[in-house]
């Protein structure tokens, strides 16, 4: 997370981990397909010697664009200069991924004049903060430093996976059953004293039934 890789990446998670598998359609590929394809392939901004001589093509920005990528960039300032170094990380290369985002919005909404209107930045700008948000939200519930630490986030998550985030003491002891007793009441115990879980108890005919909602 901090030697610049992921920060290089974008991430798209499948709200279905295991969809449905369907029969292959087999169909001509569209003709306005076709068409842009070949444009690009037969792109050539600086002639024929565009492979010695490269010569990009400037796509032109709006002042409104621009402005969007510096709003952008203002808070992923903002949020490298208050995070966690693994965290700070990931938010160095948000507003350039946004950037080329934005370019291939302007490229695909019109391949024969290109240009970065505010729409396609702020889309754009939005999608890559979303992206990075959601990165450093996945790295909090599974990255950690040291074993301890990995076995505190296993029970954050059996917690709030769980129905209302609220699982009672049989229930959570059953999950995370790979654990030592001694193990266990360490790792609830820390998470009790830190506030990320509390503990209720429901009076019954019997002793009282303990159970852990994640905070």
């Amino acid at each position: 997370m901090t030697d610049g890789f992921l920060s290089r990446m974008l991430v798209f998670e499948s709200s279905d981990p295991d969809p449905e598998s369907r029969d292959p359609l087999v169909a001509d590929i569209p003709k306005g397909i076709l068409d842009v394809a070949r444009f690009w392939g037969d792109f050539r901004p600086a002639g024929n010697l565009t492979d010695e001589n490269p010569r990009p093509l400037v796509v032109p920005c709006s002042d409104e664009a621009r402005a969007a990528f510096v709003d952008l960039e203002r808070r992923a300032r903002a949020e490298r200069q208050t995070a966690p170094e693994t965290v700070a990380t990931l938010w160095t290369r948000t507003t350039e991924k946004a950037r080329k985002l934005a370019l291939i919005y302007a490229c695909s909404a019109d391949h024969e004049k290109p240009a970065i209107s505010e729409a396609a930045a702020r889309w754009a700008a939005d999608l890559s903060e979303y992206l990075t948000r959601k990165m450093i939200f996945a790295a909090s519930q599974w990255v950690s430093e040291t074993p301890f630490e990995a076995k505190r986030k296993r029970v954050l998550r059996e917690l709030r996976q769980a129905e209302g985030g609220r699982l009672t003491r049989t229930q959570l002891c059953r999950r995370i059953r790979h654990l030592a007793s001694k193990e266990r009441d360490e790792v609830i115990a820390s998470l009790l004293e830190t506030g990320e879980v509390r503990m209720e108890k429901d009076e019954t005919s019997g002793p009282p039934r303990v159970s852990y909602v994640a905070t």
